[in-house]
């Protein structure tokens, strides 16, 4: 049997994926369970075993979401001569998009694609189109909201609270690169914290000095350095936190996302921002505090994981959450 699971997005986005992808697994053990997204936000997933590797495709590959025959998903085909898309379609059987589909062109190019002879697939429907996001008026969390869509493949509703989160296993390959990546930081595992300043817009980076107080303190009670994270788009924030700092510290920039998720499973802990990163983080196991501001919404996209939460900017003491986080067991 084999399921797609549509979602092209952001890396948070794609990574708040994970809760539909165990569902499904659980639901239907044994199926080759396939995702088209971002091929770089995947790539933790799927380095994981989270997602399956694409049909024909090498070891670490993933359908690319942003690349034909996706780019014909909201056009009509035709029943008569298929195109690539539809071809593609056929070859599972059960599918399930999550994208905006305002004229109703996604769900009836689903309608139209032949069914597949696999009994294991005799659900409620052959497939379902559904929005990325809840709908208005929805104060559920975003992974929530996409598990609660896969109704109509009959899969249940998710448990309210939903059931733990195993975080994410980097392999053993991505793992002995993250070991070599932290002796060359000349890092302990378990004795760096992770610090990533930027991502998500202007908006969305936690005020400098609160990191900073947040740092200082949790390094000095744990014995910590400092492993500090820059994205493609995050040098304006990070100098800014590298002036403040005034101490030498290792720097990793932009690196492959399964990587980086390799070294986050050997942070003793992890302080960020509204960003993806915050979220790999988070489903990596590391103890991870996440700063919101007023343009952030913590009620749909809160980092999820047994070890994860967030806090507002300007209230508490986040050294002391960020500690208890790092004594809670893995």
């Amino acid at each position: 049997m084999r399921i797609l699971l549509y979602r092209s997005g952001a890396l948070g986005d794609t990574l708040l994926i994970l809760p539909a992808l165990d569902t499904l697994r659980e639901k239907f053990p044994g199926a080759r369970l396939h995702l088209a997204a971002h091929p770089p936000y995947a790539a933790p997933l799927l380095d994981a075993g989270r997602a399956d590797t694409a049909a024909g495709a090498g070891a670490k590959s993933i359908l690319d979401a942003g690349s034909p025959p996706f780019h014909l998903l909201h056009q009509e085909s035709r029943p008569d001569f298929p195109d690539d898309l539809t071809k593609l379609f056929s070859g599972f059987d059960l599918i399930a998009l999550f994208t905006n589909d305002p004229d109703g062109a996604a769900a009836r190019r689903l309608d139209s694609v032949p069914e597949r002879g696999s009994a294991a697939a005799r659900t409620a429907t052959r497939g379902i189109v559904a929005p990325p996001f809840p709908p208005e008026g929805d104060e559920g969390h975003v992974s929530e909201w996409m598990v609660r869509a896969l109704a109509p493949l009959s899969v249940k509703p998710p448990a309210d609270p939903p059931p733990p989160l195993l975080p994410l296993a980097p392999s053993p390959e991505i793992r002995a690169g993250a070991a070599k990546l932290i002796g060359e930081f000349s890092l302990a595992p378990k004795k760096f914290l992770a610090i990533h300043p930027g991502g998500g817009g202007r908006g969305k980076w936690p005020p400098v000095g609160t990191l900073l107080e947040i740092a200082e303190n949790f390094c000095r009670e744990a014995g910590a350095q400092i492993l500090l994270i820059e994205g493609p788009a995050d040098s304006e924030p990070c100098e800014t936190f590298r002036r403040a700092w005034r101490k030498p510290l290792a720097q990793i920039k932009s690196p492959r996302l399964d990587h980086l998720a390799g070294v986050l499973t050997e942070a003793a802990a992890y302080l960020g921002g509204d960003s993806g990163i915050s979220h790999l983080a988070a489903l990596c196991g590391a103890p991870t505090l996440a700063m919101f501001g007023p343009e952030s919404e913590p009620d749909a996209w809160a980092p999820i994981g047994e070890r994860a939460e967030w806090m507002k900017w300007d209230e508490g003491d986040g050294a002391a959450r960020l500690m208890a986080l790092a004594g809670k067991p893995d």
